[in-house]
């Protein structure tokens, strides 16, 4: 009897992005993916670039891109706006700071930019935020 033949065409690579998700995962992908993720605890305040952290990885953006692509199915962009978010999140339910230090802290060069940002990533501006938290806390 003869092999069973593929009776499903094979995609491209154009038609499996969209249809299978990204890339398969390659060897170097999770390991690059992984120190990203490090790098980006250490350093997602002095946020400026993906080309930066890219560069410190020793690879290019595309690779990178590529990499966390496969892994988390997210851009290396909306993996370091997460963190920046959970940071902000994070300190403005738990400390009394100003919104214009916590934006300092994060990276930002004024109150307004980080207001703008957080405001676009969550629905609320950072007061609104706070104030959510701060009456759920006493309604518990």
């Amino acid at each position: 009897m003869p092999p069973v033949q593929r009776c499903i065409p094979r995609p491209t690579r154009s038609s499996q992005y969209r249809k299978h998700g990204p890339c398969p995962i390659k060897k170097g992908h999770l390991r690059r993916h992984l120190d990203f993720l490090n790098l980006v605890e250490l350093r997602f305040s002095d946020w400026s670039r993906i080309g930066a952290f890219a560069k410190e990885l020793g690879c290019s953006e595309k690779s990178l891109s590529r990499s966390t692509k496969a892994i988390s199915r997210q851009t290396p962009h909306q993996v370091l706006t997460t963190r920046i978010i959970l940071e902000a999140k994070r300190q403005l339910a738990n400390s009394d700071s100003r919104v214009s230090t916590i934006g300092s802290d994060l990276g930002f060069s004024e109150a307004t930019n980080f207001t703008k940002y957080f405001y676009r990533e969550v629905g609320l501006t950072p007061l609104a935020f706070r104030r959510q938290c701060l009456s759920q806390i006493r309604t518990v």
